[in-house]
């Protein structure tokens, strides 16, 4: 379990609700955090399910101006080839912006590490093309030379998860 504790009571905008989504979701209603989520897809949105969480346009400059943090989803834009317009708004209006991956490694797990006879090891793949391939070969030749391996992020589990 990540410790996103200091996320307790922040106003955290979602944007984008796939399977990165809900698992921020997730993570973020364990830490106590106050969520307005948001996906252009009108479908996602309808289908949101989850008691306590707001669904609210966060194209809405007023509305986005109240938050703390803004958790992207991967396949939005945040810079290239130009920033989703939400993405804009909180950049203009200095409010920071990340995405799972980096909430992963800013908690990083450090009191659980203590728990395991051996730290975990963690090997990110970034880059424009090839990750999902790089990745799904990482881990199956990881697999048969150390056995427990899992691999996430845009293949496999959301890394929050």
């Amino acid at each position: 379990m990540l410790n996103l504790e200091n996320l307790r009571n922040k106003k955290v905008g979602i944007l984008g609700l796939g399977k990165t989504g809900l698992s921020v979701i997730k993570a973020m209603e364990q830490s106590g955090a106050l969520l307005t989520c948001w996906d252009d897809d009108k479908e996602k949105r309808d289908n949101l399910s989850v008691d306590g969480v707001t669904v609210r346009d966060l194209n809405n400059k007023n509305l986005i101006r109240e938050l703390d943090l803004l958790i992207v989803s991967p396949g939005i834009p945040h810079l290239y080839p130009k920033p989703h317009p939400v993405v804009r708004q909180a950049y203009e209006l200095n409010i920071r912006v990340d995405n799972d991956i980096g909430l992963f490694f800013s908690t990083h797990m450090k009191d659980e590490y203590e728990t395991f006879s051996k730290p975990p090891k963690i090997i990110a793949i970034t880059g424009s093309n090839g990750k999902s391939t790089a990745t799904a070969l990482a881990g199956h030749v990881f697999s048969k030379v150390f056995g427990n391996v899992e691999i996430g992020g845009n293949i496999g589990k959301p890394v929050l998860e």
